[in-house]
């Protein structure tokens, strides 16, 4: 039993992994915007005296790490991130293998073509 493969599935397939691909450069913007944020108010904390609060980059770098960690719109889109690159991959590998398929369908009707052009005639169509 052989599958015809149709071309709209895989052109709604290489649609739909744009729109991933659209979705998760939005979503690291988002992200990166939000660690800006955090970034400039830990730069520049001060302490009562109006010294930094901060004064070296492992504290710097620790503090970014705990705000981000309870930053609940950071992780929402972080999911939203990890789950939208699995998705796309997860096309990309079924839009492979309708890709595939739709080429050994080809070759398959190529092959049956050139059989039945076997049968015909010498000198038809041009042979």
């Amino acid at each position: 039993m052989q599958t015809i493969i149709q071309p709209e599935r895989i052109e709604e397939l290489a649609v739909a992994i744009t729109n991933d691909t659209r979705a998760i450069a939005a979503l690291r913007e988002q992200l990166a915007i939000i660690e800006a944020h955090h970034t400039l108010d830990i730069q520049s904390a001060k302490d009562e005296h109006g010294k930094p609060q901060y004064t070296n980059e492992d504290a710097r770098r620790a503090a970014h790490t705990l705000r981000l960690a309870d930053d609940e719109h950071h992780r929402r889109l972080t999911l939203k991130l990890r789950d939208t690159e699995q998705e796309r991959a997860r096309r990309d590998a079924s839009l492979e293998r309708l890709r595939r398929e739709f080429k050994l369908y080809v070759l398959d009707r190529q092959e049956a073509i050139t059989r039945t052009s076997d049968d015909l005639p010498s000198g038809f169509p041009y042979k």
